[in-house]
Order: C-alpha cells, then sequence, then structure tokens
C-alpha cells in the first residue's frame, strides 16, 4: 500500500512534492515542506495529513514562518507547529490585572486558547501591576510560580525569573 499524503495550505488543498518535518518531545515541531504552488503562504496555517487508503490522519498543524521560491513553480516553506509562537517575544505590561486577564490577553493575541482553572480563587485575584519582556514560553514558565503574593508586583525580566518587590517601593 502507498501511503497517502495531504498537504493543506490555508484549507487550499496544494500538491506535496517535499517534507521534511522534525516533531520533538521538548521543542516546537519544525520543518521544511516543498510545495506546488507559487502562492505565499507566510503568516497561514498548514495542515498535513497522512495515513493509508481508508484511514488518513492530521499528523502536522502549524503556521507558515517563512515562503522562498523553489524550482519550476514551487515554493519552499518553513513550518512551524502553532505553539512556535511563543518562541518570540511577547512583552506585556498589565496594572491590577488577575492571572485570568493575562490568559485571556494570551488567547487573543496568538489565536490559541489558554485557559485557567474554573472557580480556583488566586486566577481572579489581582495584583498591582505585571510586566514581561521574554518569550512567549518564560511568560507562561514564569506567570505561574510568580503570580499573586499579597501587596507584591512582579516584574518578570527575560530568563531572569521573576523580581518582587512592594507596592510603591
Amino acid at each position: 500500500m502507498k501511503p497517502i499524503k495531504r498537504l493543506y495550505l490555508s484549507s487550499d488543498p496544494v500538491h506535496l512534492i517535499d517534507c521534511n518535518i522534525v516533531l520533538e518531545l521538548n521543542a516546537c515541531g519544525r520543518g521544511f515542506i516543498t510545495a506546488g504552488t507559487e502562492t505565499d503562504y507566510t503568516g497561514k496555517m498548514v495542515r498535513i495529513d497522512v495515513g493509508y487508503d481508508g484511514l488518513v490522519l492530521r499528523w502536522f498543524t502549524g503556521y507558515v514562518e517563512r515562503s522562498q521560491p523553489a524550482d519550476n513553480g514551487t515554493c519552499r516553506l518553513f513550518v512551524r507547529e502553532l505553539v512556535g509562537i511563543f518562541d518570540k517575544l511577547w512583552p506585556c505590561s498589565f496594572q491590577h490585572p488577575t492571572l485570568r486577564q493575562i490568559t485571556d490577553w494570551i488567547s487573543e493575541q496568538s489565536g490559541l486558547t489558554v485557559t485557567t482553572p474554573v472557580g480556583a480563587a488566586y486566577a481572579d485575584k489581582p495584583i498591582p501591576h505585571f510586566t514581561h519582556s521574554g518569550t512567549g514560553y518564560q511568560l507562561f514558565a514564569q506567570s505561574g510560580p510568580c503570580i499573586f503574593s499579597d501587596g507584591l508586583s512582579l516584574v518578570s525580566v527575560a530568563g531572569r525569573g521573576c523580581l518582587r518587590r512592594r507596592c510603591g517601593a
């Protein structure tokens, strides 16, 4: 049996010429795709379905980070998994935010769903100030353990953890 490979770029079916994608446990999946199109799909969704006759499953969902022309009317695409958007810097600053407001902002900016536990008191408790200047991954890693001590303001500096200081200090 010959495997079936389907490529969809921004919901358009496109001929898949070559596919070299790496999926990792502790990192964002990424790779190169050579597609039979001349259209620039930079920033658009990419989906690859793989399987055999009767059972085709979703294998990769991501976005096109870069696109460059290749031979004979094709293009070479560099793709990342959706969570790869958190590799970039995510600077933010909020006055009197709750954890729920911060996660809502992340959801709005990224297009991915980020939730907090329903009924968790700490998720709705405001702090005086929250500032972050690192990547999206650091934002997630540092906001959880650092949020919400009474009377403390949170400043997150890229790669340096959280600095806490008394309000008004």
